[in-house]
């Protein structure tokens, strides 16, 4: 009995163990599943905020879910939705009306964009005008830009109406001007009718006075005719006596060329030429180391810087080749006497005190008339200088005397250059003599022959280029002038 005591003992153990066991497992079991499934609700619930943070913010979240509390059965999604269609249909008109809240806003922007610069060229004036067209509905709104348009729309009316009522007085006053022209119209197609009247009697008229006149005109023509012929007549008695007129004067002219020439050889040396052998003044002093002579001639005698003259032996006459022993250029005036530069002397005949001095321009009392004529060689290399004349008459005239180019009988002096020479031509050359160069050079010959026979017709003292420079003391200095 004891021994089968101990063996329930032993069973019962065994068998609360095993149930220890099998409920330890059970919550094990339990406890697994339970916590597994507690990870999967936190990865939903994880899950669930983050798609709710994707749409929308906790303020925003609030915001949405305030939208459902006035309206009860209806979610705050379904009336934003509602709302997004609404305004679609707002803006763009039914068609967006049926269409989901999805597609309305890029059907709005898909519609709105091309209108966007035509809204802008329409509100000329606004405060957005620099902004991009994008911005213009953000930073005006729909309303404010309808409010736009319709003030402009509104003063557009206004302007049709200003422009309606002057198109009425313009098309008022266009009919008055159109009256009154009608009435001008028939006033001048009344004189018209007057004037046809007249027309056809002024024709009969113009016509009547036609013929008169044209028989006068007939009757002139043959006067004319008449005379004409009378008057050719007397032309060709005219030239027959004109032709022998200009023989008698031919032959005259010869005649008197002749007693010319036969006087010039009868009369004596005219007085003209002693001026150009008298003296104009004196040396006074010289001084050789200095080059410098001083003469008689001062400030009351009308003489000038610059000024040259020849001079002469004292004890002799003044040459008629005007060549002298020194010249001497004025360079001081004083009261009674005057400085020289000596520019020329010799020395084995050198200045002295009492030398003579002359110059055939200069003169105290008068104004000498200078011709002069022909080409001018100043420093003798055969050429002609073709400002040679300009020369001689810019020394004439700086020491006081008168230029002319034509001799007359109150001339002084000719100063006379080579005869100008015709340009050459070859046996090949036709038509040389109708150049200009020609017709130039041979009306220079000519005024130089006729200039040269006045003056021994008139006995002119005549006076070449080296005599010329010679009486004037200037014969070394003009062979530097360039």
């Amino acid at each position: 009995m004891p021994a089968r005591a101990g063996s329930d003992t032993s069973s019962s153990m065994v068998y609360a163990l095993v149930a220890f066991i099998v409920l330890f497992l059970a919550a094990a079991v339990f406890s697994v599943t339970m916590y597994m499934k507690n990870e999967q609700y936190l990865n939903e619930a994880n899950a669930a905020a983050d798609r709710l943070a994707a749409l929308a913010t906790d303020s925003q979240y609030n915001t949405v879910k305030s939208l459902s509390e006035p309206r009860a059965g209806r979610t705050a999604l379904g009336q934003i939705m509602d709302d997004i269609t609404a305004l679609a249909q707002l803006i763009a008109g039914e068609e967006l009306g049926k269409i989901s809240a999805v597609d309305a806003r890029d059907r709005v922007t898909r519609m709105m964009d091309p209108m966007w610069p035509d809204i802008q060229n329409a509100l000329v004036g606004m405060e957005t005008e620099e902004e991009t067209i994008a911005e213009v509905s953000a930073s005006l709104g729909l309303k404010k830009i309808l409010e736009m348009m319709i003030a402009q729309i509104n003063a557009g009316k206004e302007g049709i109406k200003d422009l309606s009522d002057q198109m009425t007085n313009l098309l008022q006053s266009h009919q008055q001007q159109i009256e009154e022209r009608e009435k001008r119209i028939g006033a001048l197609e009344g004189e018209l009718q007057k004037a046809s009247v007249v027309t056809k009697t002024g024709e009969t008229n113009y016509q009547q006075l036609k013929k008169k006149m044209t028989e006068d005109y007939e009757k002139v023509i043959e006067n004319l005719k008449s005379q004409d012929n009378e008057a050719q007549g007397q032309i060709k008695t005219t030239r027959e006596e004109n032709d022998k007129l200009k023989n008698e004067i031919t032959e005259f002219q010869k005649e008197v060329k002749n007693l010319k020439d036969r006087l010039q050889k009868l009369s004596p040396q005219p007085e003209t030429e002693m001026a150009a052998l008298e003296p104009d003044g004196y040396v006074v002093s010289v001084v050789p180391r200095e080059e410098l002579a001083y003469i008689n001639l001062a400030k009351n005698d009308h003489i000038y810087r610059g000024l040259t003259f020849s001079v002469y032996d004292k004890y002799q006459t003044i040459p008629k080749t005007g060549q002298g022993k020194a010249t001497l250029e004025v360079i001081e005036i004083m009261d009674t006497i005057s400085k020289c530069r000596i520019t020329d002397s010799d020395a084995t005949n050198p200045i002295r005190e009492g030398d003579i001095i002359a110059n055939l321009v200069w003169s105290r009392d008068k104004k000498y008339l200078f011709c002069v004529a022909g080409d001018f060689d100043f420093n003798g290399d055969g050429k002609m200088d073709t400002d040679g004349r300009d020369r001689i008459q810019k020394l004439i005239e700086s020491w006081g005397g008168k230029v002319t180019y034509t001799l007359t009988v109150d001339t002084d002096f000719l100063v006379l250059g080579q005869t100008p020479l015709l340009p050459e031509r070859s046996a090949e050359e036709d038509g040389l003599d109708n150049t200009k160069e020609y017709q130039d050079q041979k009306k220079a010959l000519e005024s130089y022959m006729e200039v040269r026979e006045d003056a021994v017709a008139l006995g002119v003292p005549t006076f070449n280029l080296s005599r010329f420079l010679y009486f004037i003391g200037y014969y070394q200095q003009a062979k530097g002038i360039q």
